[in-house]
């Protein structure tokens, strides 16, 4: 739910960073007995920046 005297609009403009970024990992766990599995799934948001440091422009 909104904040009170927030109003939240629908937009026909796709979430650019949801769409793109963001995912989920599922990771599984297994018995080596029983051999039962069990699953958690997890959200993530993943956005790789390059970075440049002094020492590299340099070469």
């Amino acid at each position: 739910l909104p904040a009170e005297g927030v109003v939240e609009e629908e937009s026909s403009v796709p979430n650019f960073i949801k769409e793109n970024f963001v995912g989920k990992a599922v990771m599984s766990t297994r018995c080596m007995e029983c051999e039962m599995s069990t699953y958690r799934s997890e959200p993530f948001t993943n956005i790789d920046i390059a970075l440049s440091f002094e020492d590299e422009e340099d070469q």
